[in-house]
């Protein structure tokens, strides 16, 4: 791991992005963001994966139980990712919803990955 230190916040992002006009600089801010937006759908997918292997195999994958550890742990260190608040589902709409990034995942992979699931038992 790297060494430890203090993520800027959201606000002080925006405060950087405010007082700093080099393109350069804000596409590094930019770029913060970015990863850090891309790491909640990441970790939504691997809850659809996750589901899916338990599903199929009636077993947990340790690596992507740590993986989803390691993830949700981001937040701490930064804080908040967006004003805008993930909307607060229930659990049959958190079903729809990881059904509807399962639904993604093979429309993005197709028919073919669907059939290449490998059998560890």
């Amino acid at each position: 791991m790297p060494i430890e230190f203090q993520s800027p916040t959201l606000s002080e992002l925006r405060e950087m992005w405010a007082q700093h006009t080099d393109w350069n600089i804000r596409r590094l801010i930019l770029e913060i963001q970015h990863l850090r937006v891309f790491l909640l759908e990441a970790h939504d997918l691997i809850k659809v994966i996750d589901q899916c292997w338990a599903a199929e195999t009636d077993t947990r994958l340790v690596a992507i139980l740590r993986l989803m550890a390691l993830i949700e742990n981001e937040p701490k260190r930064f804080g908040k990712v967006t004003d805008r608040p993930r909307p607060k589902l229930s659990p049959a709409e958190e079903q729809k919803r990881l059904e509807t990034l399962r639904g993604r995942l093979e429309a993005d992979f197709g028919e073919r990955s669907r059939n290449q699931t490998l059998d560890l038992r």
